[in-house]
Parts: structure tokens; sequence; C-alpha cells
């Protein structure tokens, strides 16, 4: 089995009680389909958040005007994707996916292997290269404006991508976001895609300060649920995926700050 988690990696689809949610496939891991208006929009299904930052924040000051109560409004985690954020780890190098490595984007988003348990509408299917350059303008536009972010793996002696992984899916308060990834079948079972993800785990905590981050995978993915499990990852027994109920969900949570 590919260790493509398809936690929707870089990939969407229409929810029906979501005027714009895309839902996403990509990898075996949702991938996080980052690319869309939904994640643009951040309308977010499984968590129920529709919010209106401004309208909210002007009701909150309305209220306190006129009742004398003084509160204010939490404000977000600020999230800063520019400069693009390059990770470097001992073999890897993650960075920004270019209009140029449309030929792997392609080969990631349409392999029957990679994309064995990835449920893709057919309006976010990737076909063609004219396809794969859309996708990665789509990403790199929410990279643009902090919505999400997506990286390219790469080998420190090859800047060749092998695999993809993101963070998505933010929760209003930006404290919760959703990874994705996915992976050439000719480059697992080499740990790649388990030094990826703890790099792109510890830069969420550490970098974006999130609490929690989730992993939404196939039940039938073991790859992907072995990894999962090994980086600390937690089955949440009680919790269902709305889009696809042929998917698990896992999380991890940041951890104490005296934890080793």
């Amino acid at each position: 089995m590919n260790v493509c988690l398809l936690i929707r990696q870089v990939y969407f689809g229409i929810s029906p009680n979501l005027k714009t949610r895309l839902k996403a496939p990509a990898g075996n891991s949702r991938l996080g389909e980052i690319a869309g208006s939904s994640v643009i929009e951040h309308f977010n299904s499984r968590r129920n958040i529709i919010f209106d930052r401004e309208n909210s924040a002007r009701w909150n000051r309305n209220f306190s005007n006129r009742r004398g109560v003084n509160f204010k409004l939490k404000t977000k985690n600020e999230m800063k994707f520019n400069p693009f954020p390059e990770i470097k780890t001992e073999r890897l190098v993650l960075r920004k996916i270019e209009e140029s490595d449309c030929d792997i984007i392609l080969f990631l988003r349409s392999d029957k292997t990679v994309n064995k348990l990835i449920e893709r509408p057919e309006n976010r299917k990737t076909k063609n290269k004219t396809d794969a350059v859309k996708f990665i303008k789509e990403i790199n536009e929410n990279a643009k404006y902090n919505k999400s972010i997506s990286w390219g793996i790469t080998l420190k002696n090859n800047p060749k991508i092998v695999g993809t992984i993101c963070l998505w899916n933010f929760s209003n308060d930006k404290k919760i976001a959703e990874i994705g990834y996915d992976l050439n079948p000719i480059f697992q079972r080499k740990g790649i895609m388990d030094e990826a993800l703890k790099s792109v785990v510890n830069f969420g905590f550490s970098n974006l300060s999130l609490s929690k981050i989730e992993a939404f995978t196939h039940k039938e993915n073991e790859s992907s649920i072995k990894l999962l499990e090994k980086n600390r990852f937690q089955f949440i027994e009680n919790r269902t995926d709305e889009d696809n109920t042929n998917n698990i969900i896992f999380e991890i949570e940041k951890p104490a700050a005296n934890s080793v």
C-alpha cells in the first residue's frame, strides 16, 4: 500500500452542506485539497465553522458599546507563508512547488497506485498538464495569502519532487490544521515520508503555534495508519468524516513544553 496518506493532501470537492466546499484527496492521506475556493473561504464542514470575522468584530463592538460590556474578539493566530518557508531535514528539502513541477504533480494526482484509495470528484481530477499547472497555481495562491501551505518533497542531492505534503483546512482560530501527503511509490519504504511528516508537524507546532494537527486517511490504508501511529497520532474513534465515510481520523496535540 502506498504511504500517501490521503489526508486530503493538496485537493478538494464540493460538499452538499457548504456552498464552496471542495473534497480533498491526494496521496493516500487526504493531502489536503488545499487548492480551491473552499480553502480560500475557509468553510470547514467537519468542524462546522462558517465564521465572518469582520461582522463578528463589528457585532462585538456594538454590543460592548450598548451594554457597557468590555470584552474583546479573540484574535486569530497570524500565519505567514511569505516568503515561502522552506524546510530542510537530514536527507530532504521541502520546497515550494513550481509550475515546472507539473509533470510530477500530474503523476502524483493521476497514477492508479498513488490514488488507489483516493476519492476525488470529477471536477478535481488532474488529467493533463494544463490541470496540473492550474492546481499548482491554486496552491501557491493559497500560500501567498496565508490560507494553506504545500511543500514539494525532494532529496537534498536532487531537486526533483518525489512527493508532496501540506497543512491546510485550518480552524477559524488557526489552532488546528489538517495534514496531507503523497509519495511516489518508487520512494516508499525508505523513511522519506516519515522524515517529512516529522518536520512538518514540528513546523506546525513550533512556527505556527498550532495546538493540534489532524489527519484523515482511508480505513484500509495500512501504510498511512502505521505512519501516523508511529508519529504518535491518536485514532479518534468517535469522529467521522462527513465527506467520506471510508476515512478514519487521527490527531496529535502539541506536546507540553516540558515533555521530552
